[in-house]
């Protein structure tokens, strides 16, 4: 009987968080099974566009103009949570 694979194996795969029997059961189903070898090839692809994207510390300047905005309003507290006219008004 083979272990079902879900998308979330399929993606600790690809991050390098299975064991080593764990990674070997998925390769080896992967070349029997067209289909989680096209979801596997597919989500790969995903990955590695995601492995493109930069994300960088913001500046100082961008990070003071984010909390003077967020500063410029204030919090209310609402009566209960499906009081929503409070809120709008």
């Amino acid at each position: 009987m083979y272990k079902t694979f879900t998308q979330n194996d399929l993606v600790r795969f690809l991050y390098g968080e299975m064991n080593a029997e764990e990674s070997r059961m998925l390769q080896f189903r992967a070349l029997e099974d067209n289909h989680l070898r096209d979801e596997l090839l597919d989500l790969k692809e995903a990955f590695d566009l995601v492995g493109f994207a930069k994300t960088e510390k913001p500046s100082r300047l961008s990070e003071l103009l984010i909390i003077s905005y967020a500063n410029s309003y204030s919090v209310i507290k609402l009566k209960n949570k499906c009081d929503f006219n409070d809120f709008t008004n």
